[in-house]
Order: C-alpha cells, then sequence, then structure tokens
C-alpha cells in the first residue's frame, strides 16, 4: 500500500511497546482509562453514601415529628367533637374520647418506644400530656391543650404543642411551655 510505505519512511516503523517503564506509555492504555474511571466512580458513589448518611437521619426525625403534630391535631378534632356532643364541655380525661378515637396508636409519638395500651387508661401510658379544660368556649385559644410528654420523643431538641384554637407549634428545648407555666 502506498500510504503505508510512504508513513513508515517519514515516521518510522511502528513499534510495539512492551513496558510502560521505559516509554511511559502503557500496552493496555483503554483498560488502564477503564480503571481509572471505575475508581473515580467508587470515590463518588462513597461520597453520595456519606452525604446521604447524614442528611437522611436529620428528614427522618423531621418526619417524624410532622407525624407526631398531625397525631396531636387529630386528637384535637376529636376533642372538638366531644365538645360537640357533651354541651360545649371538653373531655375529662383522655378515656373520655375513646368512642370517637378507636385506635390507640392516636397517643403514640412516633419518636418514642412506647408499647400500646388500653384505651381506658390511656392517660396512664399515652405519650401525649392533656391538659383538661374545662369548658371549651371560655378558655383561651392560646392556651396549651396537649403537648409531648417527654423531651426524648424527638431527641431531646423539642416537643409538639397543641393549642385549644387547634394549630401546633414545634417548642425547641420547652421555652414556650416554661413561659406559658411562668405566666399561669
Amino acid at each position: 500500500c502506498w500510504a503505508h510505505t510512504t508513513c513508515s519512511r517519514v515516521f518510522g516503523e511502528p513499534r510495539r511497546f512492551t513496558s510502560t517503564l521505559s516509554t511511559g506509555v502503557s500496552p493496555h492504555g483503554n483498560e488502564d482509562m477503564k480503571r481509572i474511571f471505575k475508581i473515580g466512580c467508587l470515590i463518588i458513589a462513597a461520597g453520595i453514601v456519606i452525604l446521604a448518611s447524614i442528611i437522611i437521619p436529620k428528614e427522618r426525625e423531621k418526619g417524624r415529628r410532622t407525624i407526631c403534630s398531625i397525631k396531636l391535631y387529630a386528637t384535637g378534632c376529636a376533642f372538638r367533637m366531644y365538645a360537640l356532643d357533651n354541651n360545649k364541655q371538653f373531655p375529662p380525661k383522655l378515656s373520655a374520647i375513646s368512642c370517637i378515637v378507636s385506635q390507640p396508636r392516636l397517643f403514640v409519638c412516633p419518636g418514642s418506644e412506647t408499647k400500646l395500651g388500653c384505651m381506658t387508661n390511656a392517660d396512664e401510658w399515652c405519650d401525649y400530656i392533656y391538659i383538661a379544660w374545662t369548658n371549651g368556649t371560655s378558655t383561651p385559644v392560646s392556651y396549651p391543650w396537649m403537648y409531648d410528654r417527654r423531651l426524648a420523643n424527638h431527641k431531646g431538641k423539642g416537643i409538639n404543642i397543641l393549642f385549644v384554637d387547634g394549630t401546633f407549634q414545634w417548642d425547641k428545648n420547652e421555652q414556650e411551655l416554661k413561659k406559658f407555666a411562668k405566666e399561669h
């Protein structure tokens, strides 16, 4: 072939490399690049796993906190239903709403390890403290109605509080609850 003879005269005969030490070029150039690429991918994957292990527990705790507040809100709805049937009087204790709430699971915070109990003695094992205000119409709406029994339910970072008006609030380190206790 004309091109082969011309190129070999100008550039010399093609060499075959046998060692990367003597020439600096690998006889398996593509395989080395593939190995480097695979190692790079593994390093990136390891980095993603480490970041996920840092981020996911924080998000999981936020999810538990949200579920906790939803349970408090649902319990508040049950209190209002009870009050509608009982001359606007709130229930004297949690077990009084057993005809409305059939699932004791509603009274267990997702951040705790409390075992489910019977609805008849819910005040003893429930993860939330219920404040039995006597009258639904005269109780100020800014008063707390129910809140987490233990700060440990949310890894010591705070508690959820349900207010009489049906709103709820995340209270870091029980600051709002302590403020309320001082004022009243």
